[in-house]
């Protein structure tokens, strides 16, 4: 039986048909009809937004769907997951960070000793319930799985070639997309081919991963939401070409998170789980 992370990657050019169509007309209103090409766009913008904002819930249930379908106890989760699930209980308000730590600490032995039965269901999927969708939410979503920053593994990847403005570049990716979804039929997933080594952030506490193309992307492409939405302008803020290039991105994007999430995955779930 296939994961549910190799149905999901099925889904990536099908999410987008919707705005796709929109900036086709947006496209053919152009030159015609000025008051609709603007209207076109600016649903267009915000759509690109709910898009993103559905995916991250999407692949954070078929994640913990396939642990969960798949990992019996606590003690096979992953070294980072048992770190996050334990501080996602141990967290008080007003306790101290070294209290959190200890408890976390004495709750992974306890599970782990006791062959405790998880259940991922205790993360929330909406990520940002009743806020501004924001950059940092990409990060968030992820940290869950011992992740640091998802969108730092991405930054010198061969993923960043759509930011080349080459259609012949787009093209290739595309296709080594397709081929990698193979790594995720069984599981545990497989890693990546090797030219598509991923690293996770690795800087202390506190520091801020360097800054990226993807974050600089997601930034546009938030703050054009946000000033539709919040009336900052009424103005339209983009083109039918700018709408189409960002969701190229967007649809790259996704293979992305899901594919880096699958490979480092694979690296801590490889020894713990019998294939």
């Amino acid at each position: 039986m296939s994961t549910f992370l190799f149905g999901l990657a099925e889904s990536f050019s099908a999410r987008l048909v919707e705005i796709r169509a929109i900036i086709g007309r947006a496209e053919a209103a152009f030159e015609t009809d000025q008051e609709l090409y603007d209207i076109l766009c600016r649903a267009g913008a915000v759509l690109m937004v709910s898009g993103l904002e559905a995916f991250i819930k999407d692949i954070n249930e078929a994640i913990q769907s396939d642990i969960n379908a798949n990992i019996d106890s606590f003690e096979q989760m992953p070294a980072g997951m048992k770190r996050e699930f334990t501080l996602k209980i141990a967290q008080i308000d007003g306790a101290s960070e070294s209290d959190i730590n200890k408890k976390s600490r004495q709750l992974a032995k306890f599970f782990a000793t006791n062959s405790v039965k998880i259940d991922l269901g205790a993360f929330p999927n909406k990520e940002n319930t009743n806020k501004n969708p924001s950059s940092s939410m990409v990060d968030t979503a992820f940290q869950k799985y011992g992740i640091r920053s998802i969108l730092y593994c991405l930054h010198g990847s061969n993923f960043e070639a759509v930011f080349d403005g080459d259609s012949a570049s787009n093209v290739l990716v595309s296709r080594q997309i397709k081929r990698m979804r193979a790594t995720l039929f069984h599981f545990p997933y497989r890693e990546l081919p090797a030219d598509y080594t991923l690293t996770d952030w690795d800087g202390k506490k506190g520091e801020v991963p360097p800054s990226s193309l993807w974050q600089d992307f997601l930034g546009n492409i938030l703050r054009r939401r946000h000033g539709i939405v919040h009336a900052d302008t009424r103005d339209n803020p983009t083109s039918w070409e700018s709408l189409r290039a960002d969701t190229d991105k967007l649809e790259i994007l996704f293979a992305g998170l899901t594919y880096a999430a699958s490979s480092l995955l694979a690296r801590d779930l490889q020894p713990a789980i019998p294939v």
